[in-house]
């Protein structure tokens, strides 16, 4: 037990270094060739074509269908449904070795780097099956996992970190999330539509509960993405133009690719950018290769891992700063204040949103001023931070009391491309540093003599003709004292 655990920090330190220090690793189907290439860290989101590819040829007449990478042992692991086998094989094309062969064709293949086995399915079989990497001679069933008799193809990935399996088949209208480990937990649905093709989003994090995101391509022409330890999921956009669509997914940056099929004949790549929200088609299309040649290619899948963003985490729709007043006879001198909670770009990498307070959303808070914050950090490190403050007056019990509204001074906009590390701003309910003439909600409608707006105390409002007259009154009697 010790042993395992163990090899599991070592390989997920190994996994970290390669994902720091390393590069982006992208793999591409071509019939009988596997095209590999390192893609160096990129400074601005370019274009995976701008990598060179080194060539992999297996049999001429060779099919691949489906692979996978492994970056500790640095093979290639993958499907020829023409020879019906799963195999894997150095980058150099040397050591080829098979790992399962069979009169069914296999249909996908996907590898666990952390618990060092790889998963794969087979034509019109309803379970999904792995080999420890260690010994592949030895085939294990995965309990728990159900896929339709009529399955002609399935689709798993795995993301190791998070302990997860996501499968999908033809035949079955649902994309599952499955718990790995010793005593699996329940799956879950993550989209309840026939998924046609989907890739995981790895975060490699310290964190026990390290999340992933599941984009992923639908039949009714839906693109989105989802989350592996939840339930929710949200649509990108819809793509009716798009035709076919295999079951290779990759992500790049803020860039999907995946390949369809024009009338059964006509194979091309998508490449969807998420932040400019539209689509382009790669067809044909022309890679470079290692030996100085270009090479016109036919997608069949694609692989990419080991990705590093160069698009900074970003926090999105920051609440509007929030002033309320409360009668004194109100119960505990505390009101209840709620807002709606803000959220990530979409595109970050392994992206977290921490609450840093005080207090609770929805919770009672009682008289004073509260600087709320959020705090998002990424895998690279960029960070962002959502303030704004809360501010609750107590007014005389013959005033009525307002409700918990907004003030009129937003906090930062969303849209706001610096990053804001400066930590809470000054506890003061508005931005504004102007003076608002109009009064706080509830009161007299005479100007404060404070430049603060609502003023500070104990929210007794007093006309600044009042204070003036006091005044000269007390100016006069000192003079002819």
């Amino acid at each position: 037990m010790a042993r395992n655990v163990f090899s599991q920090i070592m390989v997920f330190a190994c996994l970290c270094h390669l994902v720091q220090l390393g590069s982006a690793q992208i793999l591409i189907a071509d019939g009988g060739t596997i095209l590999f290439a390192p893609i160096p860290r990129p400074v601005t989101e370019n274009t995976i074509f701008d990598a060179e590819f080194r060539r992999i040829s297996l049999f001429k007449s060779s099919a691949v269908t489906a692979l996978d990478y492994d970056p500790i042992d640095r093979m290639v692991y993958y499907v020829d449904v023409t020879y019906k086998v799963v195999e894997r094989i150095n980058l150099n094309g040397m050591a080829r070795e098979q790992i399962h062969y069979s009169y069914i064709v296999p249909n996908s293949v996907a590898v666990d780097s952390v618990r060092r086995r790889v998963y794969y399915t087979i034509s019109l079989d309803t379970k999904v099956y792995y080999r420890d990497l260690g010994n592949i001679t030895v085939t294990h069933e995965l309990p728990g996992t159900t896929l339709p008799t009529s399955s002609t193809h399935a689709n798993i990935a795995v993301d190791g970190l998070a302990s997860y399996l996501v499968y999908t088949a033809s035949g079955y209208d649902q994309l599952i999330s499955y718990p790995l480990g010793s005593q699996p937990g329940i799956s879950r649905s993550l989209v309840s539509s026939r998924t046609s093709a989907f890739t995981i989003e790895q975060c490699v994090t310290t964190d026990v509960n390290s999340s992933a995101r599941v984009y992923y391509f639908t039949n009714s022409k839906e693109l989105g993405y989802a989350n592996t330890f939840q339930t929710w999921n949200r649509t990108i956009q819809l793509l009716p133009e798009t035709a076919v669509v295999s079951q290779g997914m990759a992500k790049y940056g803020n860039k999907l690719f995946f390949g369809d099929v024009v009338s059964y004949s006509i194979p091309r790549l998508i490449e969807y950018d998420t932040k400019a929200s539209s689509a382009k088609i790669h067809y044909p299309v022309t890679v470079k290769l290692d030996t100085g040649d270009n090479s016109t290619i036919t997608p069949r899948t694609i692989r990419i891992l080991n990705i590093n963003y160069t698009e900074p985490v970003s926090i999105e729709d920051c609440p509007m700063n929030i002033y309320v007043q409360i009668n004194s006879s109100s119960i505990d001198d505390t009101q209840q204040i709620s807002w709606t909670e803000p959220s990530l770009n979409a595109w970050s990498n392994c992206a977290t949103l921490e609450f840093l307070g005080p207090g609770t959303n929805g919770g009672n808070f009682s008289k004073g001023a509260y600087n709320i914050s959020y705090e998002a950090s990424d895998l690279n490190g960029n960070t962002d931070t959502c303030t704004f403050t809360v501010t609750i007056e107590e007014v005389p019990d013959d005033e009525p009391s307002t409700e918990a509204l907004p003030s009129t001074s937003p906090s930062r906009p969303s849209d706001d491309s610096s990053t804001d590390t400066s930590g809470p701003s000054p506890s003061r309910p508005s931005d504004d540093s102007s003076t608002d003439t109009s009064g706080p909600p509830g009161g007299d409608g005479n100007t404060p003599c404070s430049n603060e707006n609502p003023p500070s105390g104990d929210g007794a409002k007093v006309s600044c003709s009042f204070i003036q007259w006091v005044y000269l009154i007390a100016l006069l009697v000192t003079v002819f004292k």
